[in-house]
């Protein structure tokens, strides 16, 4: 079986980078429908006033609001991260070097 050419391992990276950007595509779509006017109306108006909320956690809506915030805002960071980390396995100078920006 000598005589049959090697397999490219750029196809096989072109499959792993497909799947990992499909994965981050995901979490930027999820992350962008959680901080809609409509999702961000029922979390005040649903989430945050029901009573199992107040009871475990507390019922100051400004304290609430700012935790929703912290975990949007940490999402987006992870999100960052991985395009980042996906922009270092690209051959274009710009996108190597988006972790910098």
């Amino acid at each position: 079986m000598g005589w049959l050419p090697e397999p490219k391992k750029e196809g096989k990276n072109l499959g792993i980078l497909a799947f990992e950007t499909a994965k981050t595509m995901s979490r930027l779509i999820s992350l962008y429908k959680s901080v809609s006017d409509e999702e961000i109306s029922r979390l005040r108006n649903d989430v945050i006033r029901s009573k199992g909320v107040a009871f475990l956690n507390t019922g100051d809506e400004k304290f609430l609001l700012s935790l929703a915030s912290a975990e949007r805002l940490k999402d987006l960071d992870h999100a960052a991260a991985a395009v980042a980390r996906q922009g270092k396995k690209c051959t274009d100078f710009g996108l190597e070097r988006f972790d910098l920006v």
